[in-house]
């Protein structure tokens, strides 16, 4: 296949082991962009991204998240920039629109040559107390939640080749 883009979209893998090498912020803002154009329910544009570069924020959510989780550990498998995306009950498809953000937001990292993976962990951190008191001290409001996040940065291991898909589609007419 001769388009560069299908070829990002097809050969994109989630990253699971991180360097400490911080992305650039011309690239960090090209992915946060890439992120805002995504498409929202009824054109809504709702959402917060919020980048966090700073190692003592994401160590204060590792360490929430180690008290909730069943699997403890770093949810951000060492990447040193997480993008969270939060999201409020007056959209119309809050989960819809931080899904589409998050999808934009790993594309991007991966046209960029920049290691990206999409994490759950942090609906499970921001819906605890401590939790609840950083997203405050983020800046974003109580009305919202945290949907999901990226984890960005140079990947620590090689690129892995996609497995086969294999009976996932099926055509009617």
């Amino acid at each position: 296949m001769n388009n560069p883009f299908i070829e990002t979209m097809l050969s994109r893998r989630s990253v699971k082991s991180f360097t400490d090498a911080l992305i650039s912020e011309e690239d960090l803002n090209t992915i946060l962009t890439c992120g805002q154009y995504a498409p929202t329910g009824t054109g809504q544009q709702n959402y917060r991204l919020v980048a966090i570069r700073d190692r003592a924020v994401i160590d204060e959510m590792i360490a929430i998240h180690n008290t909730v989780s069943s699997k403890p550990g770093d949810p951000f498998y060492g990447a040193p920039t997480v993008v969270v995306v939060f999201e409020t009950d007056a959209s119309a498809t809050p989960v819809q629109n931080a899904s589409c953000i998050i999808d934009h937001m790993l594309l991007a990292a991966h046209g960029l040559n920049i290691g990206g993976c999409w994490i759950n962990g942090v609906v499970g951190i921001f819906q605890t107390e401590a939790g609840k008191a950083l997203q405050k001290r983020l800046g974003v409001s109580e009305e919202y939640f945290a949907v999901g996040s990226a984890a960005l940065g140079e990947s620590a291991a090689p690129k892995r080749t996609p497995n086969e898909r294999e009976n996932t589609i099926i055509r009617i007419g």
